[in-house]
């Protein structure tokens, strides 16, 4: 039971003083306490979303450095140094591997020495078919030329610069192939 002790005024009214639990009840209610007590809890939960954070920061940290490590590794393995080449690259290496023979080769040629240069992906469950694909896709694009010789059925595929204006192979390229007679 809290007592109220009667102050008089001078107009004849009565003040009142409040009882300490009356005054602790009274400081709970004023906003401005609440307000400093919700600042300070919400200063401590950000200091602890701060730790957080910083241990989050350390742990991809680490990840981050593991990944390079793998990659680093990934680079120096013999799976990785192979060449994986796109459509538009595989028409270079098929012009090229012409280009070094000197003289038209056919399809099965371009396979032998492809497969020798070990180019081929690994995932590829039919290279014949895979490498047979990409001979037409550089006919079709014009950067290998394919044609049949007389008396063979065989097509043999040649540079576009090594054929003249009527179609036929050019004299200097027959020389190196006696059975490239048109």
């Amino acid at each position: 039971m809290s007592f109220r002790t009667g102050i008089f005024s001078a107009s004849g009214g009565s003040l009142y003083s409040y009882t300490k639990a009356e005054t602790c009840v009274m400081k709970q209610e004023n906003p401005a306490n609440n307000l400093r007590e919700r600042l300070a809890a919400k200063k401590s939960q950000q200091a602890q979303f701060q730790k957080v954070i910083s241990q989050y920061n350390y742990a991809l940290m680490v990840l981050d450095k593991e990944i390079n490590k793998l990659t680093q590794e990934l680079s120096c393995s013999d799976k990785s140094k192979r060449k994986w080449y796109y459509s538009n690259d595989w028409d270079i290496v098929i012009a090229d591997i012409i280009a070094t023979a000197g003289c038209p080769l056919t399809r099965e040629e371009i396979e032998e020495t492809l497969m020798a240069s070990n180019l081929i992906p690994d995932n590829i469950t039919n290279p014949k078919q895979y490498m047979y694909q990409k001979i037409l896709h550089a006919q079709k694009r014009d950067v290998i030329f394919g044609y049949h010789t007389a008396g063979s059925r065989r097509l043999y595929y040649s540079l576009p610069s090594w054929i003249d204006e009527f179609g036929n192979i050019r004299e200097e390229m027959t020389a190196d192939n006696s059975q490239l007679v048109n």
